[in-house]
């Protein structure tokens, strides 16, 4: 009778061990990477939307000046904006763009909608982010934010479109 040979058999389990280790670790590490970039997206925002020089948008009737009261609002809705881990980059649908002129620095927001439940948000300047969140109708109110009849102020006509 031939005896079983249980030579590797310590290299295999410890190889199997520390794959199943490592399976468990990736996806924690790229939570914990989206909630600290999602956390410093909202401090970033935060300073923009409450020390802001002027923010503008281009929207349907032209170049407007958004008011205070409006960008108040805008972080309030992103504050409240959960992470939506992604992987890929999907393709838009549409866009709202803002920017943000804030202690000597150009700030670009763009909002896009990628499907009924998912928003890209690209904060770029000084510091670049890009996160994914779920839509939850805020889209229709960033739109809101943006156009020249605002959210919860009228915002300023800056150059009409022809």
């Amino acid at each position: 009778m031939k005896k079983l040979d249980l030579s590797n058999f310590g290299m295999v389990s410890g190889t199997i061990f520390v794959l199943f280790f490592v399976s468990l670790i990736i996806p924690l590490v790229l939570a914990l990477k989206e909630s600290n970039d999602l956390r410093e997206f909202k401090v970033d925002l935060f300073v923009l939307c409450n020390e802001s020089t002027m923010c503008t948008s281009e929207s349907e009737e032209g170049r407007v000046r958004i008011s205070t009261e409006n960008l108040y609002s805008l972080y309030a809705l992103m504050a409240s904006a959960n992470g939506d881990f992604t992987i890929g980059h999907p393709a838009q649908l549409s866009e709202v763009a803002m920017e943000f002129d804030c202690h000597d620095e150009i700030w670009d927001l763009s909002v896009e909608k990628l499907s009924d439940n998912k928003l890209r948000v690209t904060l770029d300047g000084p510091r670049k982010y890009v996160v994914y969140i779920k839509n939850q109708d805020k889209y229709n109110v960033v739109r809101k934010i943006a156009s020249l009849e605002g959210f919860r102020a009228d915002n300023k006509l800056m150059k009409k479109n022809n």
